[in-house]
């Protein structure tokens, strides 16, 4: 119950921000008259780029991240050819909880939040 109750939360937020930052972008509004699309677009790139690289968890495109999140730490340590990359969130077979890595994973989840954000927006 608290899962949903989070996403919806997150979800109504991100559409409320979303909205605003398509209002600002829009055709006819003062931002747009004043900067071009493609220099809008490469701003995004950059600061996004820039921004994702420090951190393991965003460096990575979301797909290895979210396996990585969702595998067991039993499947990187088997012997088959292909055992994913588990990013440092196992210690051999056992899952590791600490402090920093949490703080990691939540920090790594806002700047995606702001990043989809503003992307999509």
């Amino acid at each position: 119950v608290a899962l949903g109750i989070m996403g919806g939360m997150l979800g109504a937020l991100f559409v409320h921000w979303n909205i605003k930052i398509s209002a600002g972008r829009a055709e006819g509004t003062d931002f747009r008259k004043r900067v071009p699309i493609v220099a809008e677009v490469a701003a995004i790139a950059v600061l996004t780029a820039v921004t994702s690289f420090p951190s393991t968890y965003t460096r990575e495109m979301s797909p290895v991240t979210i396996r990585a999140l969702f595998h067991s730490c039993e499947d990187a340590t088997s012997s088959r050819p292909f055992s994913p990359d588990m990013m440092g969130l196992c210690a051999g077979s056992e899952p590791m909880l600490s402090m920093s890595l949490v703080s990691s994973l939540i920090v790594a989840a806002a700047l995606r939040f702001l990043q989809m954000t503003i992307t999509f927006g």
